[in-house]
């Protein structure tokens, strides 16, 4: 009975280069995959907030200058220069902006004013807080003058009537801000898409306390 046996293909390897350490070339072909080319960089417009990844890694929420809050992602430490990361706690913030806070902020406090639930919610940029507040993280206000870096009106705190009784935020109070990625769903040239929105938010604890005009 004959085996029949499948050899490979015998390479013929030249001894003498080999023994005298000359080199042997050996060609391979790989295929490369095609990457898309992106710009060489992009021009952060604000950082957002940041978080400590599993890992021990930061990462920071970036909005893009020129990107809408739809395309804002997060970003490792590396991949953003030293000098934009040193003013994470004391951004530049433009006068609009500062006013655009200040005005929900005072909103948010009326309401509590005329409610009865101690805690609310108020719409307000994270980095404006940290330009305020110097903070991050739950803060708490003792009086009147730590809002001093807000172009807040004078009666933000109270409330008046016609006899000049009415009610005022009880000190100290609670702030924490807040980072929540909220999920929509866009069209996009012609097909559903799903985005992540970044939503920054405070939430604020305080009391309120019964006052006359005298008192202010």
């Amino acid at each position: 009975m004959t085996l029949h046996m499948q050899l490979r293909t015998k390479k013929e390897i030249n001894w003498r280069e080999l023994c005298f350490g000359q080199k042997i070339f050996i060609k391979e072909e790989r295929i490369v995959p095609q990457r898309e080319i992106l710009p060489n960089e992009y021009r952060v417009e604000r950082l957002i907030s940041r978080k400590l990844e599993k890992r021990k890694e930061l990462m920071y929420m970036v909005k893009w200058e020129g990107y809408s809050v739809y395309e804002c992602s997060w970003e490792p430490e590396a991949h953003l220069n030293q000098v934009l990361l040193n003013t994470f706690y004391t951004p530049e913030i433009d006068d609009s902006r500062l006013t655009l806070s200040a005005r929900n902020f005072e909103l948010a406090i009326q309401q509590r004013l005329r409610g009865k639930h101690n805690t609310v919610i108020i719409r307000f940029d994270l980095d404006v807080f940290r330009h305020c507040f110097g903070i991050e993280n739950s803060y708490i206000l003792q009086s009147v003058d730590d809002f001093e870096k807000l172009p807040l009106h004078k009666n933000w705190h109270y409330n008046l009537n016609a006899s000049g009784r009415g009610l005022k935020i009880a000190f100290p109070l609670t702030v924490k801000p807040k980072l929540h990625m909220k999920k929509v769903y866009i069209s996009e040239k012609g097909a559903l898409e799903m985005k992540t929105v970044p939503v920054e938010t405070l939430r604020m604890i305080c009391a309120i306390e019964v006052c006359t005009f005298d008192q202010l």
